[in-house]
């Protein structure tokens, strides 16, 4: 059993927090091609989603974890240190 409950994004919501990502990270997803996205909300974060893209680029296919709420679009780089400060009790 899994805690997150994946739906699937509409084509033009995905779009958008991926034209986000373009203009902050551009390094990251300029070449790369959305062909696909879905969602769940964290618990975490009340006012945030978890995105999973699929992508294509130069190498082949990839996957980019992305987090989305109304102050931007963050994508999970790899980084340890923290996003933001979670905005909901545990």
């Amino acid at each position: 059993m899994s805690w997150a409950r994946w739906v699937l994004r509409e084509e033009g919501t995905a779009a958008t927090a991926r034209q986000r990502l373009v203009r902050d990270s551009p390094r990251e997803f300029i070449d790369a091609n959305l062909i696909g996205a879905r969602s769940t909300s964290v618990t975490c974060y009340s006012n945030h989603q978890l995105i999973e893209f699929k992508l294509t680029t130069d190498p082949g296919l990839g996957l980019a974890f992305i987090l989305d709420g109304p102050d931007g679009t963050r994508y999970f780089d790899g980084n340890p240190m923290p996003y933001m400060r979670r905005s909901a009790p545990i």
